[in-house]
């Protein structure tokens, strides 16, 4: 899902390396020998210490109000975050939700973001009026990512008017005793989906790694994905409300009949791991872990949708998610949806809900509308939250 970054690179007196990239359209992904890299953000935290919540995340303060976070780390951190764009948890906490910040100097505890919508329907339960004065706006977790935080290995920030790319390489000593990436493999994202295709039908695609980038085949019937491992299948950035982010989603996907997926690997997807919908569709044998990383209650790990439509296909002919291991996820473990029953079975969900409050591993919202739903012999462990 990416393409090599040739150079030539320039270094500047604070081991920053930068390099011109062509175009105006943001990056949304850079990776280097392979691994993905972090988007410059405050406070800094790397992609293994993701599950540790104080290195992740700050707390607003006393005074933090709508459109205005008081912070005194903000102060402490010497840092220009203006310009930068805020990811923040209001309410109870169960979505992560992204604004720009409008104003922020150095040294200042405040900080000021865009507040527009936030208290519409817009942004669901999270942010309604209601919910906003019963939950508050102090110690509310966010983070921000901006071209001030630049200052850690491993992190990179794109700057979209001098059109380069700054880069801090992670920390493998070269010969002057910097990292240096013309010693690497440094790439970026420049595409969604490894392999795409609407209305296909009994196809094979076994044994592929998909790295950066995913698999999008819609409207299919009995195809068979086996055996692939999907590494950072999904990596976006922006989540301005919950209508938007779900229209923005562009997660590993399935839709139609009967197609089967198993023996999969998918590992660390930004937000939802796995879509699929439609009626008489597998899901077995596959391991999802490392998910959600910002705890979205709308970004399950395995999502498996039924139609309206489908619905008399789907009784005699329901999805199936089964023998699957999934651990380590933001919100719901596998949510089992839409308007027609499903079969959960035999699946050993654990760690789920970390960044969540509301939450359940294993997740069927709506009884009535899925009749005939069957979940038995599921060993759900260790879930953060009430659910």
């Amino acid at each position: 899902g990416s393409d090599l970054i040739s150079g030539p690179w320039n270094v500047s007196e604070h081991g920053i390396w930068k390099v011109k990239m062509s175009g105006q359209r943001p990056i949304e992904a850079v990776f280097c020998d392979g691994r993905m890299m972090v988007e410059a953000r405050w406070p800094n935290c790397s992609w293994e210490e993701n599950w540790s919540a104080e290195r992740k995340w700050e707390r607003t303060g006393k005074g933090s109000k709508l459109g205005m976070i008081e912070c005194p780390a903000l102060s402490s951190s010497e840092q220009d975050l203006s310009g930068g764009l805020l990811y923040m948890k209001l309410s109870k906490g169960n979505n992560c939700f992204t604004r720009p910040i409008t104003g922020h100097r150095v040294g200042s505890p405040s900080l000021e973001y865009d507040k527009s919508g936030i208290e519409g329907r817009a942004w669901n339960e999270d942010s309604m009026p209601e919910r906003i004065k019963k939950f508050g706006l102090e110690q509310n977790r966010f983070f921000v990512a901006a071209r001030g935080a630049l200052d850690a290995a491993g992190e990179w920030w794109h700057d979209i008017e001098h059109s380069e790319l700054l880069f801090i390489p992670p920390v493998i000593p070269s010969g002057n005793g910097n990292a240096d990436p013309t010693k690497h493999d440094v790439a970026i994202k420049t595409r969604i989906a490894g392999f795409e295709g609407e209305g296909i039908r009994d196809v094979v695609v076994e044994g592929v790694e998909f790295r950066g980038c995913n698999l999008r085949l819609e409207e299919c019937q009995r195809m068979v994905v086996r055996n692939c491992r999907f590494l950072y299948p999904s990596t976006p950035k922006v989540f301005p409300d919950g209508r938007t982010a779900v229209e923005m989603q562009r997660n590993l996907l399935v839709t139609g009949e009967d197609n089967v997926l198993e023996r999969l690997l998918i590992e660390w997807a930004v937000d939802s791991a796995l879509e699929v919908e439609g009626s008489g569709n597998i899901v077995e044998n596959c391991i999802v872990h490392d998910t959600n990383l910002h705890g979205r209650h709308a970004g399950p790990a395995i999502s498996v949708y039924c139609r309206k439509a489908k619905r008399d296909a789907a009784t005699i002919n329901p999805n199936i998610i089964r023998h699957c291991t999934v651990y380590n996820v933001g919100g719901v473990g596998i949510y089992a949806h839409g308007s027609g029953p499903a079969i959960a079975e035999f699946n050993h969900v654990f760690n789920a809900g970390l960044y969540c409050v509301d939450v359940s591993s294993l997740y069927v919202p709506v009884g009535k509308l899925m009749a005939g739903t069957v979940v038995h012999h599921n060993w759900l462990h260790n879930i953060s939250g009430i659910g």
